[in-house]
């Protein structure tokens, strides 16, 4: 049975072995005194509880792997046995949730255009895209067209919501990405996409712009 003097960090993880226990990282750092001690040990000088958030740093423990697939730093610990089954899954239940709920990327992009059938025989015929969903939806009054460009995990949609037409047109806050901007530049010319501005270099990389039919410019841009 642990003794008061082990309610540290340390403490519990020299026990860890002889109870056969397995250590997990927490957030809730101050959930250990509470599960291990019957009383939380007290500085006998400075009055505060043993396990400080800004002492922690000075445990030489760097990684503790919970299963295989996940390890986690060890800024908190807790013992995960001498929890109760619930117990133990709301406190991993905790920490995964702190890994999902987090913005991981951008998903889809969308251009407003003027007429959707135009502006999909261009992104596709001039510019490669791939067609991902071409559908009406709202009892057929809306359709809804998502591109696929090759190599990259976003899309584009062309599609604009109502009473957002006066977006059509004039500079988009999207860069596109290629691998070389003269002979991107080159390419799309002899396809007869009209550039908004030929190549140039940057600090950061190079640029140009290309203009779409409803008058839509975007930038593409290398390293």
């Amino acid at each position: 049975m642990l003794q008061p003097s082990d309610c540290t960090l340390g403490g519990a993880f020299r026990y860890a072995h002889r109870l056969r226990q397995v250590g997990v990282a927490d957030r809730h750092w101050f959930l250990v005194p509470l599960l291990f001690c019957s009383q939380p040990q007290i500085h006998e000088i400075t009055h505060r509880s043993a396990i400080m958030s800004d002492e922690i740093a000075h445990e030489a423990v760097k990684n503790v792997v919970i299963k295989p697939g996940h390890a986690v730093p060890a800024s908190n610990i807790a013992v995960l046995n001498t929890l109760q089954n619930s117990d133990a899954r709301v406190i991993l239940r905790i920490a995964r949730l702190e890994e999902t709920a987090m913005i991981r990327g951008i998903d889809i992009v969308t251009i407003p255009v003027r007429n959707q059938d135009t502006a999909l025989k261009f992104y596709t015929e001039k510019l490669g895209f791939k067609v991902a969903t071409n559908q009406y939806f709202g009892e057929g009054k809306q359709r809804w067209i998502e591109l696929l460009i090759p190599g990259a995990e976003s899309r584009l949609a062309l599609f604009t919501p109502e009473g957002f037409e006066n977006r059509i047109g004039g500079f988009q806050p999207v860069t596109f990405r290629c691998d070389d901007v003269y002979a991107t530049a080159e390419g799309l010319k002899s396809r007869g996409v009209k550039l908004a501005s030929e190549p140039k270099k940057e600090v950061w990389g190079t640029m140009a712009k290309f203009r779409d039919p409803d008058g839509n410019e975007f930038v593409f841009s290398s390293k």
